[in-house]
């Protein structure tokens, strides 16, 4: 039917058809294999910066919390114009802990008129 030869060329095709596709098949699992460890190692470092994030914001939600425990202290400072007591007890903090990114920090009066003003480094 067919020659020696045909069919030699016959059995070189498919040994080749046969080893492209397990090789292709071996390339593509590794590479599924490499894929997944990547996603995986990406899903533990989103998970620490989101940890990182929950963390500072509940550092800001304590110091506002601190904040307004002190709220009764802070108006009679304000009314007696107590500003060393604000400045050790509220502006330091907001200092040392560098909360809310604020840059300065500034008390009105009623008709607007600034009673203290103190500026913050950025840090």
């Amino acid at each position: 039917m067919f020659s020696l030869k045909k069919r030699m060329i016959i059995f070189t095709i498919i040994l080749t058809v046969i080893w492209t596709v397990s090789i292709s098949f071996t390339l593509r699992q590794s590479i599924n294999s490499n894929l997944e460890s990547y996603l995986e190692q990406n899903k533990v470092s989103n998970y620490n910066m989101i940890e990182n994030k929950v963390f500072q914001i509940e550092e800001n939600l304590l110091f506002t919390l601190y904040e307004y425990s002190q709220w009764h202290e802070h108006a009679l400072a304000l009314e007696l114009g107590d500003f060393i007591w604000i400045q050790n007890n509220v502006l330091k903090y907001i200092k040392d802990q560098g909360t809310y990114d604020i840059s300065c920090f500034k008390y009105f009066d009623e008709e607007g008129r600034l009673l203290y003003e103190e500026a913050f480094e950025k840090i």
